[in-house]
């Protein structure tokens, strides 16, 4: 059977159709394009889903491959640690720090078995007394990657904030009545859509709760849609319009503010009570803020949530965000229908490739330990004006749209990666970012920092068919350098920079620290209860967080109004004080930046960051494009 999926917003989601700005942001065509090549789930041949038209599996044939796959296994149990050596190069020091934590890990595993049986049963215990306490009411606990969110400070609350604009015509325009009804409509969609499709979103409606040390969700007491969308506590009493400037200063006090509830609640929208006029006189902006806890979901989920949620139906977000279901096998029993699958196309080469994947397996096995060693020792803190001993808790927020520069900010930066051979968009963005914080250096600082530690989060698994609130990201760290020697030549200059910029880049996608990042993030996170595991979370090492995020390319509209200028802003993680992102929508880019008030002092100088980016991205694309 076949199955020819749609070209469709599902494919923004995936990353599978995105030629410019995939290598950015997908996990396995960036970071992992050096390890396994094996597909895991539905085989796929020209674009197309493939189902076996196999009956029955010979016994003689599992036990062939079951004895082809023990020989391969046993073999590369005895060849992993020298082939890793001769793969990567591997100096004699470095051999030895990697053989002496691997085999301090070994002495250790005991005592690790122990500790994990220890925290396992300490669990399953608090769960037993949480099922008896709360019945009904209790629904699980979180999952890892979403526990790292919840242990937060109040200083630095695990909110994503993200602006949206939404474009109202002249001729519809009706003071204080169109914000009503923008209010209305969306608790009216948003909450027809969330509790339709609330056995596949539970959580949107679940409370955040902490007892006996560990995490979980609870629908004790239910909340009313009003209470999670409703219209912003602001008023311009000298005008009938707001500016985007006082639209900036709003964002900046509400960014870190709790959500509804004592914080127990994961997310509200706020609507504008006024618009802002557009620059060019033909409309208005309504602004819409939506805050949302990160132990939600990962930046795609909550990005397709939004969207899919207040979309109208004539738009059909959600079946351009569908493709095509996985092949249709008619039995019994799951397994059987994957060996049913694998039967077909057990070769040779196939088998090798599996052995590889095992190999590179055995191999992220053997370099854990010093890996998990060096992130957590080795690693010195940072020390620069924009990393404070300190995290003041108040943030300082601004952005910069693309529709209100004077040439395209996206296409410039294509232009511009297409201009360095097998550079990546982001090794362009790293640049122009390092160069813009140099001059903030350079400005406000004695001294410029060679280098300072950047926080880049990346997606592990690939975007699912459905909408699934879930976590699939890890973090890793990375130097960025901001200095390089200076040449008469500008091109040179810049070609020099983005190389060495790309150097970084590409040791960060051979190393195994995402998926060691994972590993903690999801199994010790799930493990160990909030006062160990935030102890844990402790770091002081990052300056800032980068993150950059492809949207879809195709407008949606909520009401029959269309939604411009879609911004997100990261929230500050410990003393990672500076959180700069970038997301395209509708073949814009804005720009955007939140940082506490201890690093950066006011809205002026964080906008400075962003507008130097900006000159930078203007003039390189004259220099190299005339």
């Amino acid at each position: 059977m076949i199955h020819n999926p749609k070209e469709s917003i599902y494919f923004w989601a995936t990353g599978e159709k995105l030629s410019e700005m995939n290598s950015a942001n997908s996990m396995w065509n960036n970071l992992f394009r050096n390890n396994s090549q094996v597909l895991i789930g539905p085989l796929m041949k020209n674009g197309y889903y493939l189902e076996s038209d196999n009956k029955f599996i010979v016994p003689e044939y599992l036990g062939v491959i079951t004895g082809l796959l023990i020989a391969f296994f046993l073999k590369s149990k005895l060849q992993v640690v020298q082939e890793f050596i001769e793969n990567h190069k591997i100096d004699k020091l470095k051999q030895i720090k990697l053989l002496s934590c691997f085999l301090l890990w070994i002495i250790s595993l005991p005592f690790v078995i122990v500790a994990t049986c220890y925290f396992y049963a300490k669990k399953q215990y608090a769960a037993h007394v949480l099922k008896s306490k709360h019945g009904r009411h209790f629904k699980g606990f979180l999952e890892g990657p979403d526990v790292v969110w919840a242990c937060e400070r109040r200083q630095s609350r695990s909110v994503i904030n993200i602006i949206s604009y939404l474009n109202v015509p002249c001729e519809q325009y009706e003071p204080i009545r169109t914000s009503g009804k923008i209010l209305y409509s969306l608790r009216q969609r948003i909450g027809t859509a969330l509790m339709e499709g609330i056995q596949s979103h539970p959580k949107m409606f679940y409370k955040k709760v902490k007892e006996l040390g560990y995490y979980f969700w609870s629908d004790e007491t239910p909340c009313k849609i009003e209470k999670y969308i409703r219209h912003m506590d602001f008023w311009s009493e000298t005008n009938e319009f707001l500016t985007e400037d006082q639209l900036k200063e709003y964002v900046t006090n509400k960014c870190n503010v709790p959500l509804p509830e004592d914080h127990s609640r994961t997310w509200e929208m706020l609507v504008s009570k006024q618009p802002i006029l557009r620059d060019d006189g033909n409309g208005y902006y309504y602004p819409i803020l939506f805050r949302v806890h990160h132990c939600l979901g990962d930046g795609v989920a909550l990005l397709r949530l939004l969207l899919e949620s207040m979309a109208d139906k004539s738009y059909n977000v959600k079946s351009m965000w569908t493709a095509s279901n996985t092949a249709e096998i008619k039995e019994e029993n799951n397994w059987i229908k994957y060996a049913k699958l694998i039967m077909k196309f057990v070769t040779v080469e196939n088998l090798q490739k599996l052995y590889e994947m095992v190999i590179q397996t055995l191999q992220l096995i053997y370099v854990t330990p010093y890996t998990l060693t060096k992130i957590s020792f080795q690693l010195s803190p940072d020390k620069n004006i924009l990393h404070p001993d300190e995290v003041s808790g108040e943030k300082i927020v601004n952005w910069i749209h693309e529709g209100k520069l004077s040439f395209p900010l996206l296409d410039s930066i294509k232009q511009i990666k297409n201009r360095v051979p097998g550079a990546r968009f982001s090794d362009v963005l790293s640049t122009i970012l390092a160069k813009s914080l140099n001059k903030y250096f350079e400005k406000r600082s004695q001294t410029v920092p060679e280098n300072i530690t950047m926080v880049v989060p990346a997606r592990i698994e690939r975007e699912s068919h459905t909408l699934s609130l879930k976590n699939r990201f890890s973090v890793a760290m990375r130097p960025l350098p901001l200095k390089s020697q200076e040449h008469k030549n500008p091109i040179t200059n810049f070609y020099q920079r983005i190389m060495n910029m790309k150097g970084h880049s590409d040791l960060l996608c051979a190393s195994p620290d995402y998926q060691v990042n994972y590993w903690v993030m999801s199994f010790v996170a799930a493990l160990l209860p909030d006062t160990l595991f935030s102890k844990l979370m402790e770091s002081s090492h990052s300056t800032l967080a980068f993150s950059n995020l492809p949207g879809p390319q195709d407008k949606v509209k909520i009401n029959g109004y269309q939604l411009e200028r879609i911004g997100f802003f990261l929230p500050n993680c410990g003393r990672t004080t500076v959180g700069i992102t970038i997301l395209s929508y509708g073949g814009q880019l804005q720009l955007g930046i939140m940082a506490d008030k201890n690093a950066i002092p006011n809205t002026e100088d964080a906008g400075e960051i962003l507008t130097e980016m900006v000159s930078e991205v203007k003039n390189i694309r004259e220099m190299l494009i005339k």
